[in-house]
């Protein structure tokens, strides 16, 4: 249904999604929950309605239509706009510029730790989808972060989850040869 471009749920993901992440009053868990559930959700059925990953891997459309040919209909390329935008916005509200910024007891810090978590299952679950990674970058290039090993173990959950994802994305990682590489 959403690969079609169901504009009426297009709008609701994006609306419950943004009033969430953007509100003060919402616990962090709920936040966690809707960002693992919403984005993986329309990041995927770009990927399908588009027919390749490598059209939307990083949001890089040609006319809206991916490498196979397909157009990805505007409400759903509008809702996925509208989710990286929240979660952008999200980003910049709850995580420290360096993870030593907020006190590691503090309120702020847990809400940061429940909301990374949340962000990495978003991305794992969005595979073959790259649209969250630019947000993340400052984290994951951090050096010495304290959570250093929580962001390890996302890395190789992402990567082995990517390269599971290669039957459903149409064969774009050549796992053959120990899964390194595109294919062209």
């Amino acid at each position: 249904v959403l690969s079609s471009g169901h504009s009426g749920l297009c709008r609701l993901l994006t609306a419950v999604l943004s009033a969430t992440l953007g509100s003060q009053a919402c616990a962090p868990r709920t936040k966690a929950l809707l960002l693992t559930a919403i984005p993986p959700l329309l990041f995927r059925a770009e990927v399908f309605a588009a027919g390749s990953p490598v059209a939307t891997m990083l949001g890089e459309e040609a006319d809206r239509g991916g490498a196979a040919g397909r157009m990805v209909p505007e409400a759903l390329s509008c809702a996925v706009s509208s989710v990286v935008e929240s979660v952008k916005s999200m980003v910049i509200a709850n995580f420290p510029l360096n993870s030593r910024e907020y006190v590691r007891d503090a309120d702020e810090y847990a809400t940061y730790l429940v909301l990374l978590d949340g962000y990495f299952r978003a991305l794992e679950l969005s595979a073959p989808s790259f649209r969250l990674l630019p947000h993340l970058h400052p984290t994951l290039r951090e050096k010495g972060h304290r959570e250093e090993p929580k962001i390890r173990n996302f890395v190789e959950r992402f990567v082995h989850h990517l390269l599971s994802t290669s039957n459903y994305s149409g064969g774009w990682f050549d796992t053959g040869a120990g899964g390194r590489g595109a294919q062209s």
